[in-house]
């Protein structure tokens, strides 16, 4: 869940003019991704939907986070894991609970109608030495924009990520897939979900 999910209704003319511009190589610089570590999650006290979550992104600096998770992940599976943060939204209320960031997640329906199961985005190390560090396509990528990412950006940018055949996190730029990971020194660290499948969706 995100400010976003309530941007749905833009017409199909804008969806295909964003997507375009996603697609080419600057569309992922549209994004600022941060590894996260849940300090404290909590139910919503106005949705039994979602958690408000405190997430740690680097030395004392937290964001609360609501995030649509609370009907397929339990909040001891989730505190003091790592994540994946879209650290450049704007700042909203959910359901009268401030949200200053997003928690990205896979996605994946199952077919003949069952339930969508939903997975989080992490990097494949735990290792608290990653919390705060920027997730690139790029070994030799500039700093991350501070620019808070518009509602079709958003919609657009997230159609190009998803899963690959070994559960690691890809950017479709082109055509081409393009693994997100975290540079530790020499070391690139892949961000992945645990089990599903090739194709999934990433938002």
């Amino acid at each position: 869940m995100s400010c976003f999910r309530f941007f749905r209704s833009m017409s199909s003319e804008a969806k295909v003019v964003a997507k375009a511009k996603a697609k080419s190589a600057a569309g992922f610089s549209l994004l600022n991704l941060k590894v996260g570590r849940f300090v404290r999650v909590e139910a919503h006290p106005n949705s039994d939907k979602m958690y408000v979550s405190q997430v740690q992104l680097a030395g004392d600096s937290v964001k609360q986070i609501c995030s649509g998770l609370r009907e397929h992940i339990a909040p001891e599976f989730l505190e003091g894991k790592l994540c994946v943060v879209v650290d450049n939204m704007k700042k909203c209320k959910l359901r009268g609970e401030f949200s200053e960031a997003m928690v990205l997640c896979g996605e994946h329906a199952e077919p003949s109608g069952g339930k969508t199961r939903v997975e989080l985005v992490s990097p494949e190390k735990e290792s608290l030495e990653l919390v705060g560090r920027q997730v690139v396509i790029d070994a030799e990528a500039e700093d991350a924009t501070d620019r808070k990412i518009k509602p079709r950006e958003w919609e657009a940018v997230s159609s190009c990520l998803q899963v690959d055949g070994s559960r690691g996190v890809v950017y479709m730029d082109e055509g081409k897939a393009k693994p997100l990971f975290v540079k530790v020194g020499d070391e690139k660290v892949r961000v992945t979900v645990a089990t599903l499948p090739e194709g999934s969706n990433v938002r």
